[in-house]
């Protein structure tokens, strides 16, 4: 009886969270640091990430052409250790003339592929703050090449207003 009332009220809840959520979509392909991704706001995202041997640090470097046609370049900096994930990535909109920045703190739970993150989002040329994102993750890794994911978003703006939650699916391919 109990599990009848749980599912019941479980079936109730969906339809009114789903009218608050945006969905959204993720591809991607890798292969030795490189990545190639597209979503429903990027048509092509460039990723290149390296790992610099016997230190927890990984550097790279990203290029994205929007849905807008803008054109972004930015650099990404990233501190890992044990299950701790400090990334900084800074932007520039060679179309716009903004400069971003976005500060991600990460805590990864191993063994069951979940992570909770807060990501701080920052103007740099005008020296303003624009918004925070707080979210969790969920990755089900089938094998070393094909991986699902799912992630769910909760961005709030410079007043600290709830926004719009955002849901992602994702697939991933590594060809390594």
């Amino acid at each position: 009886m109990r599990i009848k009332k749980i599912i019941l009220i479980v079936c109730m809840c969906i339809p009114a969270i789903a009218n608050a959520m945006e969905y959204d979509g993720e591809a991607a392909i890798g292969w030795n640091g490189v990545t190639l991704k597209t979503n429903d706001s990027t048509v092509v995202d460039a990723e290149f990430m390296f790992k610099v041997p016997h230190y927890i640090v990984n550097v790279g470097t990203h290029f994205s052409h929007t849905r807008d046609n803008e054109n972004v370049i930015g650099a990404i900096f990233a501190l890992e250790k044990f299950n701790f994930l400090l990334e900084e990535t800074i932007d520039y909109n060679w179309t716009t003339g903004d400069i971003t920045s976005e500060l991600k703190g990460q805590y990864s739970i191993s063994p069951i592929d979940t992570a909770v993150f807060v990501t701080g989002k920052f103007r740099l040329d005008e020296f303003d703050y624009t918004g925070t994102d707080v979210g969790l993750e969920y990755t089900l890794v089938l094998n070393k090449y094909l991986a699902f994911g799912a992630k769910w978003t909760v961005p709030y703006d410079t007043d600290l207003n709830q926004l719009e939650t955002i849901a992602l699916l994702n697939v991933k391919v590594t060809l390594d």
